[in-house]
């Protein structure tokens, strides 16, 4: 289990906002190095998004924090109706500044994804902070931080979830498409490397992750070619070779179904790079 974000128990947060997102149409994580961080807390479908080279899809009942300072974003669709509560939160330098003159202050560490055993408390807890931070309350900003730090400690408190089956072969099957990545692809292969029927593989890829593996695949490819758009170093002919496309048609076919664009209205929309 990774951790996100550290805190000392002399601190509490400063809670920026607190809202609550049903889509009406499908979303996709937008690409952007934020400067708060983020608690989500999914009640319907999954919330997808990547951060720096890890990718997660968080299912309702789980908590995902996003950190501060690092690069998130996606090229998996969120479906209509998926619902979530959000606190973006940070937190001062003092906490730490008296840590290192009172070492005997604890630091609790965050899991950055995990799964809630009452999630009904949660949603209660977050229900409670949302109309507070919406009323006219004189009180509401003290009162935000110590609901935001009770709800730190009871994720803490929260029972570990043990990576089941299903998880560790979607862990196994990301792994081998990142080492697929600039060529085609090829299921053979990753029946072969996990020795299971790939049907069986598709199918406990799809329960867990709410996507299908051919779709995680291109979306990988697409995030590759953003990145290669990004550096400036490659034209649209190069990239699609590089990413074993058959040709850049259908490569621009491809990109043009994760973005909503071709890749090179995609390039002009991009903001020119500064030397």
């Amino acid at each position: 289990m990774s951790s996100a974000i550290k805190f000392y128990a002399n601190q509490l947060p400063n809670v920026s906002a607190v809202g609550k997102i049903t889509l009406k149409k499908p979303r996709i994580h937008v690409n952007q190095i934020a400067h708060i961080n983020y608690l989500i807390f999914v009640l319907k479908g999954t919330f997808y998004v990547s951060e720096e080279d890890r990718h997660y899809a968080a299912k309702e009942g789980q908590v995902f924090f996003r950190q501060s300072g690092k690069h998130h974003y996606s090229q998996t669709y969120m479906p209509i109706g998926t619902t979530w509560f959000w606190v973006s939160f940070s937190y001062d330098t003092l906490g730490k500044t008296v840590q290192e003159s009172c070492p005997d202050i604890p630091c609790y560490a965050l899991p950055q994804l995990t799964t809630m055993s009452n999630q009904q408390h949660l949603f209660q807890k977050l229900e409670s902070m949302y109309h507070l931070y919406h009323a006219s309350n004189p009180y509401k900003i003290p009162h935000l931080a110590a609901e935001l730090t009770s709800i730190f400690y009871t994720i803490l408190a929260n029972p570990p979830h043990h990576h089941s089956g299903s998880e560790m072969l979607v862990k196994k099957v990301n792994e081998l498409l990142m080492l697929q990545l600039h060529s085609t692809f090829d299921a053979h292969k990753i029946a072969a490397k996990i020795n299971m029927d790939y049907s069986y593989i598709g199918k406990c890829y799809k329960a867990q992750t709410g996507t299908t593996i051919n779709h995680h695949f291109n979306s990988l490819k697409i995030q590759k070619a953003i990145a290669y758009m990004e550096d400036g170093s490659m034209n649209i002919s190069q990239m699609s070779e590089v990413l074993g496309y058959p040709n850049p048609y259908y490569f621009s076919r491809v990109f043009k179904k994760f973005t909503s664009l071709s890749p090179s209205a995609f390039m002009k929309q991009m903001p020119l790079q500064q030397d």
